[in-house]
This record gives C-alpha cells, structure tokens and sequence, in this order.
C-alpha cells in the first residue's frame, strides 16, 4: 500500500473557494489533528467528506490523500471588496 500524501487546506467562508493549499509531512498533519482534536468525518454516497470547520478528509486515490481543512472568514480575494 502506497504511502499517504498529507495536505493543508484553508477555505474562505466568505466566497466558499480554496484560499491556500499546502502539502506537509505526517509529523506535521498528526501534531494538527491532534491539536484540532478533529474526529474523521464520515464519507457519503459521492465517496467525499462532509463536515463543518475545521475537518479531517480522505478521499479514495492511487496514492491516498490526507486533507485538514481549515476556514477562514475573509481571504485576499474577498478583502478588497469588503
């Protein structure tokens, strides 16, 4: 079994897209998890997560992907217009 690429989410609560995404090591996805205290969001019919806030991803791939996701309420595309 492949071993797990593990990335770093944040999303704009504001316009809903992606505003960053950067790729980390496991010492470093674990040490988040466990600050977050996030439990494993239970996939649906679609074969994708759902939750709230800041959540712990899997999504099914030839070499599997760990995502925290992470949201903020304004990211550099929403400011200027605020």
């Amino acid at each position: 079994m492949p071993t797990p690429l593990y990335e770093v989410q944040v999303f704009c609560d504001t316009c809903r897209r992606l505003a960053a995404s950067e790729r980390v090591d496991a010492a470093t996805f674990a040490a988040l998890v466990e600050k977050e205290d996030v439990p494993f969001s239970v996939e649906d019919d679609d074969e994708r997560a759902q939750g709230e806030e800041d959540d712990l991803y899997a999504e099914e791939a030839e070499r599997p992907v760990e995502v925290f996701r992470r949201h903020v309420p304004v990211c550099g595309r929403c400011a200027p217009a605020l």
